[in-house]
């Protein structure tokens, strides 16, 4: 018994290295892309101009994830249901993809990206609150009401009130 104990303790020394690695977690942010085509942009010298936003989210350094973002540029209505189909996988697959990753199942996950893109189209247009849902990739204004307060602890026209600069049609050009 004790030789054993002996050996459990020696692998353990062995790979005691690998307690140090930390894989930092993939946020809703870091795959996020905006709805937005343009944003006024003022540099050191006084200048200002408007230019594009970047279409594309920064490599995460995962595979899935970077396709993850990529589909959901492209359709950001896109389900747990419907993500493991466009991504061929299956969904217990990636459920557990998501969840060593991210930390979160993917159906919160993509919660938490659908309130990034409500909370930014809020903030930069007048869209109405149906068309954010919709462009949010939210089933239904109701829902996008429901998870927002739930997350935010206000509503979203709150949220707007607080966060929208009088000038926003100045700054911020969309579709």
């Amino acid at each position: 018994m004790q030789l054993f104990q002996e050996k459990c303790v020696s692998f353990g020394q062995k790979f005691e290295y690998m307690k140090r690695i930390v894989i930092p977690k993939i946020k809703a942010e870091d795959l996020y892309v905006s709805p937005l085509n343009r944003r006024l942009v003022t540099n050191a010298e006084g200048w200002t101009r408007m230019e594009e936003i970047e279409k594309n989210a920064k490599p995460t350094g995962s595979l899935v994830m970077d396709a993850v973002a990529k589909a959901l540029a492209e359709e950001p209505g896109l389900t747990a249901d419907d993500l493991p189909l466009v991504l061929g996988t299956d969904s217990t697959t990636l459920n557990a993809i998501f969840r060593f990753l991210t930390g979160m199942i993917t159906r919160d996950f993509l919660t938490e990206y659908r309130l990034k893109r409500t909370c930014e189209l809020l903030a930069c247009t007048n869209l109405r609150l149906k068309e954010i849902a919709a462009r949010s990739g939210f089933p239904s204004q109701s829902e996008l009401t429901k998870q927002f307060k739930a997350r935010f602890r206000c509503a979203p026209r709150d949220y707007r009130d607080m966060n929208r600069p009088k000038n926003y049609a100045q700054l911020y050009e969309w579709d």
